[in-house]
């Protein structure tokens, strides 16, 4: 990680002590068993469980170094790692890297799968019924009791005057063993628990040789989240703090079996209509449309969300003095615990609240329309309609600690004007929040301002339903199995993906999602999102040479000839795609405005693809044939207005991609059982290189609109044996 001082010649190969180096082990565990059992011939039931572990650890490569011994602070800490140690800002362009790591964490994730199934065929009805359950585990622990010294210039300078910050140093401080200050890491593990159950039914009715139909519908609920010991808390939006005399302050669980995932919606029932008919000897029409819940698991890092347990984790820090030293290390670190105290006025770097809708699954209306065409006796061509709509998508990041847009933007307000008192915040043409409050006029705006002046941090929420996605697409595929010593799969897409949600975890530290104002979710979830791609064309072909016995040439060779030139294969993978969309980033810092800000855009200017790469300089910059778009289109918005631009844009999209694989491989059968295969891969075989997408930050005028780099991997050639018995 960054930081450190790698040793290369350390005896465990991992940096050495001064190394911050971690091992990341990642195991996984599964056990599943099943039973069938037949009833009658036309009667199934299967019953199944399933058990599956995953533990990612995170451990300083120190771990087992004894260090606390070696630098005798074994009556300090039990942990045989090399503390961190970091010596302060630099003093004269001058710094010290930190060095030691202290990371000895892990998280293990276990889930136990119960579940049985009915298959039931009578007459023209194949009909499929049953349930799941699943109990979910997420399990945190945070690690041991490691140790972190803070030395600072302080110690060795001579704080009080206006040049005392070019003088002392942090590393001279740490020789004479001065710590400015410290910490002890408490250990304090977390245990989050949920449960799922769902129930569904399926019948695929034959109504005739030419037609079925397939009926189905599904009933599932996630049960609240709720940690073990009750070991977590949550910012509730609707509590008054009663110190401040705020709205805001943090709410606990009564027992370990309380939630804050309060309201349920006991309606999520998913329909599915599907048909296939076929007409003719060739032509078969398939249609379907279902709506899917996504069931919630435990879609966190922690055994809780972000790991917040204001309430339950005690501290041991010694916080850093402003001129003399805190404690001198040759003595060990100086114990300061402080026991947790479940305060609902506390607050933390990184509050959060937990959405209490947050238990109202997502869900996906999926339709598609299809005609397939037999186009020989091998080949079939199949032209598809396809869709989805997301709705209710969990996203924190679209609820937020935001002001009204029409508020912040008042010209009357000034929100960099920095306020401590009512007369301050009158003359920043705002409303002084509450008594104490110092800060910017902008964070005085927004609902809970306590949370930034207080903390200088986020506010996190979880569990938001209110993402949007929506996708189409056109696609045209031709299969053709293997016959004749050839098989392909070619297939176009034609498509396009919008929506106010890029990801389906929750946990992400981002309380911005891209999004400039969350109370106008509706004109973001029509926006391309990043990984859009309007064009795909991609396939697979594979040829087998017909020489050799039982192919059309040379089939009656001698055998020395036939193992030479028989059984040869050549096959080709391929993919050629349109460039992903860009979104521009306007260079301005708005206090108190916790979103994005989207640049300015000027509608009249057309944004089509100026470039030609024939034409690039790579020895200027922004040399003119090396623009790529009308970089007059965008500018910073003025004053502390928003801009009117999005978050991509469809309409300026990067390079596209290209890419092609040839391989050659021949198999040799030795005995009746035993195979030998020789393989050729060239990967990217036509040494493709791209050039970077332009620079679209406004606040870098060289390289904004201008493509600056090439990018690409080089040709790879590479050989493989293979033997089967």
């Amino acid at each position: 990680d960054q930081g450190g001082i790698w040793d290369p010649f350390a005896a465990e190969g991992a940096g050495g002590p001064f190394a911050r180096a971690r091992k990341q082990e990642v195991t996984s565990r599964a056990i599943r068993l099943s039973n069938n059992w037949t009833l009658r011939p036309n009667l199934i039931n299967t019953a199944s469980f399933v058990y599956n572990r995953y533990r990612n650890s995170s451990i300083s490569s120190q771990s087992e170094g004894n260090w606390q011994t070696y630098l005798g602070l074994q009556e300090s800490t039990s942990a045989s790692l090399f503390p961190e140690i970091s010596f302060g800002p630099a003093v004269n362009g001058i710094g010290t890297t930190d060095i030691g790591y202290g990371s000895s964490n892990y998280s293990a994730a276990n889930n136990y799968i119960l579940s049985d199934t009915v298959d039931w065929t009578r007459g023209i009805h194949n009909m499929k019924f049953g349930g799941e359950f699943w109990v979910q585990q997420m399990n945190s622990h945070t690690g041991l009791d490691t140790l972190s010294f803070d030395f600072s210039p302080t110690q060795t300078g001579i704080p009080g005057y206006s040049w005392s910050n070019r003088i002392g140093f942090g590393f001279a401080s740490f020789f004479l063993g001065e710590a400015a200050g410290g910490s002890k890491h408490v250990p304090f593990d977390l245990y989050g628990r949920r449960k799922y159950i769902a129930f569904f039914f399926q019948d695929n009715y034959r109504i005739s040789s030419s037609l079925t139909v397939n009926l189905g519908l599904r009933w599932e609920q996630s049960q609240p989240l709720h940690e073990k010991y009750g070991r977590w808390a949550s910012f509730n939006p609707n509590l008054v703090n009663t110190a401040l005399n705020i709205r805001g302050a943090i709410e606990f669980p009564s027992d370990p079996r309380d939630t804050f995932e309060k309201q349920k919606d006991w309606k999520e029932f998913g329909p599915r209509v599907g048909m296939a008919y076929s007409f003719g000897n060739r032509f078969v029409l398939r249609a379907g449309y279902s709506v899917s819940y996504i069931p919630l698991g435990m879609n966190y890092w922690s055994g809780v969300p972000y790991g917040f347990a204001p309430g339950d984790r005690g501290t041991n820090n010694q916080p850093i003095s402003p001129n003399l030293p805190k404690f001198n290390w040759d003595t060990g670190y100086p114990d300061n615990f402080q026991p947790p105290a479940k305060d609902p006025n506390a607050l933390v770097f990184g509050m959060v609240s937990i959405d209490k809708q947050s238990l109202f699954a997502g869900y996906t209306h999926q339709y598609n329309a299809g005609l397939q065409y037999e186009v020989g006796s091998n080949m079939v061509l199949e032209i598809v309609f396809m869709g989805n709509q997301g709705r209710r998508l969990h996203n924190g990041a679209l609820r937020r600690n935001q002001p009204e847009r029409a508020t912040y933007e008042d010209p009357a307000i000034n929100p960099w004007a920095w306020i401590w008192d009512e007369d301050s915040a009158a003359a920043a043409g705002v409303a002084y929040p509450y008594s104490g409050f110092s800060n910017y006029a902008g964070v005085a705006l927004q609902p809970f301002p306590h949370v930034a002046a207080e903390t200088y941090g986020p506010l996190y929420f979880v569990g938001t339903p209110k993402g949007n996605s929506g996708y189409t697409s056109l696609q045209l595929s031709l299969t053709r199995r293997f016959s004749r010593n050839i098989a392909t799969h070619i297939s176009y897409y034609l498509s396009r993906a919008v929506g106010n949600s890029e990801t389906g975890f929750d946990e992400t530290w981002d309380e911005s999602a891209g999004i400039q104002d969350i109370y106008h979710l509706a004109e973001s979830a029509g926006t391309v999102l990043s990984y859009d791609q309007m064009h795909v064309f991609k396939g697979y072909m594979a040829f087998q040479m017909p020489v050799g016995r039982g192919q059309r040439f040379l089939s009656n060779t001698p055998p020395v000839l036939e193992a030479a030139l028989s059984g040869w294969m050549v096959t080709c993978i391929f993919r050629y795609n349109s460039g992903n969309p860009l979104g521009v980033y306007p260079s301005v810092w708005y206090p108190g405005w916790e979103g994005t800000v989207y640049a300015d855009h000027n509608l009249g200017i057309d944004l089509s693809r100026q470039f030609d790469g024939s034409k690039f300089n790579p020895g200027v910059q922004n040399a003119p044939d090396n623009q790529y778009f009308n970089s007059a289109a965008f500018s910073n918005p003025k004053g502390h207005k928003l801009g009117n631009g999005k978050r991509f844009y469809g309409e300026l999209r990067g390079f596209g991609y290209a890419s092609e694989d040839f391989g050659l491989l021949k198999n040799f059968r030795i005995k009746e059982k035993t195979t030998f295969q020789l393989r050729a891969e060239f990967l990217n075989v036509f040494n493709r290189h791209y050039f970077g997408d332009p620079g679209t930050s406004l606040g870098n005028t060289t390289t904004f609109g201008y493509v600056t780099t090439i990018t690409g991997v080089p040709r790879i050639i590479q050989f493989g044996l293979r033997i089967g018995w």
